[in-house]
This record gives C-alpha cells, sequence and structure tokens, in this order.
C-alpha cells in the first residue's frame, strides 16, 4: 500500500490523497502538489506515524507541524487515530 498527501504549500497540505492516480502525469511521474507519505503494509504505516509523532514530541516547540498534522491525518485514515 502507498499513501500519499497533500504537499504543504497546498490548501489541503498533510490530508491523505484518496485517489493518486489522478495526480499521475502522462509522463508517469506525480504532480509536485502530492508527496509519498509512506509505502507498506497498513500495521506499518500505522507504526510508521505513530513513530512521526514520537519523534516530534522529542524536538524543540519549534518542530514541523505539517509533519505532525500529515501524520495524524495517515492515523485518521487508517482508522487509528484513537
Amino acid at each position: 500500500m502507498k499513501l500519499y498527501v497533500y504537499t504543504e504549500q497546498t490548501l489541503r497540505g498533510g490530508q491523505v490523497v484518496a485517489d493518486p492516480d489522478h495526480y499521475l502525469r502522462e509522463d508517469g511521474t506525480m504532480s509536485d502538489d502530492i508527496w509519498l507519505w509512506g509505502e507498506g503494509s497498513e500495521e506499518q504505516l500505522v507504526a510508521q506515524a505513530r513513530q512521526t509523532l514520537a519523534d516530534l514530541a522529542e524536538l524543540p516547540d519549534n518542530w514541523p507541524s505539517f509533519f505532525w498534522h500529515a501524520a495524524r491525518q495517515v492515523l485518521a485514515y487508517l482508522g487509528q487515530d484513537d
């Protein structure tokens, strides 16, 4: 499974892309508006999101909120936002 999220400069920044094929260019590359957040099984992606949140919690107050938001959105998309 591959999960893409909208890049930070877009209006939907950090949200999971429901249909990444919509952003596939004619040359086979993806639009610059989305980013491959992670790839693996659902369990691996949940673990990655939780690890990202744990790592960000260790940083000073100026940690990058976009990555926190994206990890939270991935967990919600996978039904693990408890």
